[in-house]
């Protein structure tokens, strides 16, 4: 009992004597601590003269994208953001606050931001990006945002425009662009030759992804990518032979090009060409331009045999020139499709399938022979022609006139060197390779890449 007594005494005697420290802690009311929150990063925000090098990996579960801006603070909550989606600087209002922590929001729509949070028809839910974000770290001269829901990175970096101007990164860009300007690209490691990764970039969305085999499948990896003035930047590292690669750096050179200010004209060109590559003491890769992709996807033919019909989407080079000659030597020309699994009474698939602006259609028979991983090559038979219905149901129309227009199609089609040259060029026992590349609506095209010259392919709309 008395050792009870003694413990109640002494903490009561702390209590007292600890009073003024105690009221100290809480000598500020909520309000004043949530002000003093907002300003310290206002103050942080609007202290760069020139603004800052923002960049964005918009993530969810359905969309993938990074973007790149520079954006300025005002005091009086304006922000200027000049991005690469739209490549013009737009203002719009901005807001800091308290939620659980101290946060910003972009109150009002900005072309260059607002863009990635706002659903359209092909992106209901938006393409992963967000307006709200929650402040993470922060120091001098880098500060670290998070996304509300999606988690996506706003990475901020303090710049001096004349060392850090906008266009930079877009020159950088396009130097990758090119690289796939004829054929594909994927990343030639040093010293290896059996690991094969291919590599494909979409400049619209900002987004890239590696696609390799692995006991005969097919594995494929996505990313968001950034541009900076060094080179590019993934949201996630790739692992390539084993090795975590974050980023990729260029090693061309750089020039400034004067403009005239605001013009919306690029401030940087590619002085000398250069390589995307990344370079450790265990591993040296770069990204390299290919003319046919390095992986194949299996059960890509079968896929592909399983669409009733696939409209030819594309041609390029031999191919293009063929189909010119075709909508000029084939009278009435409409489209061309691909067949399969097709047979609607009249037409029957497989074949190549032409249709007419008079309603006739003809169809040449074909057979595709697989040779190889993901290679197929089209052996071509008879040829069926199909009178449109408005003459064939006239009760007026005579049996022989059904037959004259019948043998006219066919002499047309027989007729075109175009037509005759298109199929030669399919029917080469080197065959195609077959790749597929998502679309819209759920629709894919199937490329068609020779494997004897590359530069000629044609794509073929399915599903």
């Amino acid at each position: 009992m008395r050792k009870i007594l003694f413990l109640l005494i002494a903490v009561i005697s702390f209590i007292s004597c600890n009073d003024d420290d105690f009221e100290s802690v809480f000598e500020k009311s909520p309000e004043e601590r949530i002000a003093e929150a907002n300003k310290k990063y206002k103050d942080l925000l609007t202290s760069s003269e020139f603004g800052w090098e923002t960049n964005y990996f918009a993530v969810s579960e359905s969309s993938m994208q990074g973007s790149t801006m520079i954006m300025k603070f005002n005091a009086d909550g304006q922000v200027s953001i000049l991005g690469d989606h739209t490549k013009i600087r737009e203002t719009s209002e901005y807001i800091i606050h308290q939620e659980a922590s101290t946060q910003i929001k972009f109150s009002t729509y900005n072309k260059n931001l607002t863009w990635l949070a706002t659903p359209d028809r092909y992106n209901p839910e938006g393409m992963g990006g967000e307006i709200e974000f929650v402040f993470i770290s922060s120091t001098e001269d880098e500060i670290i945002m998070e996304g509300k829901v999606n988690k996506g990175k706003l990475i901020f970096k303090k710049t001096n425009r004349t060392e850090l101007p906008f266009w930079n990164f877009q020159a950088i860009k396009d130097q990758l662009l090119a690289l796939k300007s004829n054929g594909f690209m994927a990343f030639q490691i040093e010293g290896d030759s059996k690991n094969k990764y291919g590599f494909e970039f979409d400049a619209s969305n900002n987004n890239a992804s590696i696609s390799y085999n692995a006991d005969e499948q097919l594995f494929k990896e996505e990313r968001a990518v950034i541009f900076t003035t060094e080179g590019l930047i993934f949201n996630e590292p790739l692992i390539l032979n084993g090795k975590e690669v974050s980023s990729l750096s260029y090693t061309g050179e750089i020039e400034k090009v004067e403009v005239a200010p605001n013009s919306g004209d690029k401030e940087y060109n590619i002085k000398t060409a250069g390589d995307f590559i990344y370079k450790d003491s265990n591993i040296e890769l770069k990204i390299v331009n290919v003319p046919v992709p390095v992986f194949y996807t299996p059960g890509i033919i079968e896929k592909f045999e399983k669409n009733e019909y696939a409209r030819i989407y594309f041609s390029r080079e031999a191919f293009s020139g063929y189909m010119t000659a075709i909508k000029s030597e084939v009278t009435s020309f409409n489209r061309m499709f691909l067949l399969n699994n097709y047979d609607d009474g009249t037409i029957v698939g497989p074949g190549l399938n032409i249709t007419f602006k008079n309603g006739n259609q003809a169809v040449i028979n074909y057979e595709m022979i697989k040779k190889g991983s993901g290679v197929v090559q089209f052996i071509f038979g008879e040829t069926q022609i199909v009178v449109n219905s408005d003459l064939v149901d006239n009760p007026d129309t005579e049996i022989n006139e059904i037959e004259v227009e019948r043998e006219a199609v066919l002499s047309n089609l027989q007729n075109s060197p175009g037509l005759q040259n298109y199929i030669a060029e399919m029917s080469k026992e080197s065959g195609y390779l077959v790749y597929q590349k998502p679309f819209m609506f759920g629709a894919s095209i199937f490329d068609f890449v020779s494997v004897d010259n590359p530069l000629n392919s044609f794509g073929a709309l399915g599903y």
